[in-house]
Formats: structure tokens, sequence, C-alpha cells
């Protein structure tokens, strides 16, 4: 926090918004990592469910949340861009980042699995109909 944002008072909203980033980001990493790693057990007391419920919002808060914090931060990401961009060559980390982003898409959409015909699904009215549990 700069001078300038510690003389407004005991309340600052780039801080603020820093901070609920951050914490945002850790949550939806560890809700995450619950959820695949802890498959059918339920570690901290929820089911994968609900653990997924949970990662799904704090993933839409964290959208938001990251969106406000571009806002915020708008001048001094495009000035420090601008700075590091004017007269530079391409650099590795540029390189290695878009190509670890790149993988990673591809392995997510690769992995998942393909939505089930019609009629084939796991809920309550699929499993009626399958004769399953009522």
């Amino acid at each position: 926090m700069s001078g300038k944002d510690s003389k407004k008072g005991w309340w600052s909203g780039r801080a603020f918004v820093s901070m609920s980033t951050l914490f945002l980001m850790l949550m939806v990493a560890l809700t995450g990592f619950q959820m695949h790693w802890f498959k059918g057990r339920e570690p901290f007391g929820l089911g994968h469910g609900q653990m997924k419920y949970m990662h799904f919002t704090l993933s839409w808060v964290l959208a938001l949340v990251a969106s406000w914090h571009l806002v915020l931060n708008w001048r001094p990401l495009t000035s420090y861009l601008v700075s590091r961009v004017r007269g530079a060559r391409l650099r590795p980390e540029w390189v290695v980042a878009l190509v670890l982003v790149m993988v990673t898409t591809w392995l997510g959409a690769v992995n998942t699995p393909a939505r089930p015909a019609p009629g084939q699904g796991t809920g309550p009215a699929q499993m009626q109909a399958q004769g399953g549990p009522r």
C-alpha cells in the first residue's frame, strides 16, 4: 500500500479487492484440489456435490472480483506493460506462460467426459425410468 492510500483512512478499497482476489484464488485452488484428490471421500465434511457447488460459486465470485481488480489497477498495469514491451523482444517467460495455459486448456478439453445421451444420465428421473432407486 502506498503512502497515498494510508492517508485516506483506515479502509482501502484497492487493498480489499487485492486481498479478496488472493484469498478467492486460494479457495478456488483448494476446492479444486479437494475435488480431484478426494473423490468419494469427505475429508472436510462436504460431499463432492457440495464441494463442486462451492468451487463453482467461488469461481464466479473470483471472476467478478478479479475483473474489478483489473479496473482499479488498469493504469498501473498498462503503464507497466508498455514500459516492458517498448523495444523488447519476445521473452521466454511469455512463451512459457502461453504454452502452459494452452497445454492446460487442451488437457482440460481432452479429458472432459462427453455428455451422456438423452435419457442416459444419472439424475432421479433417469434412474426411475431405468428401474433404479426411488
